[in-house]
């Protein structure tokens, strides 16, 4: 199938460097890489969710420590730094 794609210059540069380097197509170099991130992101899609479970050395949290709060886990970790 022919189809059209618009490439930034810089990036069709360098498909079509590295397809001379290795002796083979642009459309054979754009191929294998699409097929590689497409099986990337399938592989990724499929993984099981996971959790980490936090300890510490009394087998808890610091308290007042909450971990739905990005920003404040943040100060908390810059705080702790000498």
């Amino acid at each position: 199938m022919r189809t059209t794609i618009r490439l930034p210059q810089d990036l069709y540069d360098e498909v079509r460097e590295t397809a001379l380097r290795e002796r083979r197509t642009v459309t054979s170099l754009i191929e294998e890489s699409l097929r590689e991130a497409l099986a990337s992101r399938s592989h990724r899609r499929h993984d099981a969710p996971f959790s980490l479970t936090p300890v510490g050395g009394d087998g808890g949290l610091r308290p007042g420590v909450d971990l739905s709060d990005q920003a404040a886990l943040e100060d908390l970790m810059t705080d702790a730094r000498p």
